[in-house]
C-alpha cells in the first residue's frame, strides 16, 4: 500500500502531531504482528502434538511476569558496570566504601 503525504511546509507542531499518530499506529501494528506470529507458532506446536508452554518451558504468569527490573541507584566508583538498586543485601563494594568512611550518597548515579 503506497501512501503519500506531503509534509513540506508543515509547522513543527503539525509534524509532531503526525509523528505521535504514526507512533501510535506503529504500536498497534507491532502488537498485531506479535499476536499473529504467536498464533502461528501455537498452531504449529499443536500440529506436532505440543502446546507452546510445553515447548518453551512455560511462560511466567502473574506478578513475576509483569514485574520490571529496578534501575540501579548506585555504581562502583572505579567500575561503573558494578551497580546496586538499593534493594536487598548491600554488595561488598558498598560495605567496603562505607567502612572506609565513605557515604552511600557518594555512589549515587
Amino acid at each position: 500500500m503506497k501512501m503519500s503525504v506531503n509534509i513540506e511546509g508543515r509547522s513543527r507542531k503539525e509534524l509532531e502531531e503526525m509523528r505521535a499518530q504514526i507512533d501510535a499506529e506503529m504500536e498497534k501494528a507491532l502488537e498485531r504482528d506479535r499476536r499473529e506470529a504467536l498464533d502461528a507458532v501455537e498452531k504449529t506446536a499443536q500440529k506436532h502434538g505440543w502446546t507452546l508452554d510445553e515447548l518453551v518451558g512455560g511462560r511466567k504468569k502473574g506478578k513475576a511476569a509483569t514485574a520490571k527490573k529496578s534501575r540501579p541507584k548506585y555504581a562502583h566508583p572505579e567500575n561503573p558496570s558494578m551497580t546496586w538498586t538499593g534493594r536487598g543485601r548491600r554488595p561488598q563494594w558498598i560495605k567496603d566504601h562505607e567502612e572506609n568512611g565513605g557515604d552511600l550518597n557518594d555512589l549515587a548515579i
